[in-house]
């Protein structure tokens, strides 16, 4: 195994450990993988959100700083955010 891959594997347990939701999109907003926490913090079971489109889980009025820090984050930048999103109840 490679530096790249074990570099991606470390990544991908960071993220599945973290108490924030974390997510991996597609040019396109649809989400290809979700962290764990979701189903924590948020209620959905991690595998519900995958192949949605981000923003149908964002607040309304938080669509302008999505399309923002997507459009940052396909840039190359590293991005954080806070956007508000829909709990599962």
């Amino acid at each position: 195994m490679g530096y790249l891959e074990r570099s991606a594997d470390i990544d991908r347990f960071v993220a599945a450990h973290t108490q924030d939701v974390v997510l991996i999109a597609d040019p396109t907003g649809c989400i290809q993988w979700i962290s764990p926490s979701v189903e924590r913090l948020l209620g959905w079971d991690p595998n519900h959100p995958q192949g949605h489109l981000s923003r149908e889980f964002v607040h309304p009025d938080d669509l302008l700083a999505l399309v923002d820090l997507q459009a940052r984050s396909y840039a190359g930048e590293t991005v954080e955010a806070r956007i508000r999103v829909r709990h599962a109840d």
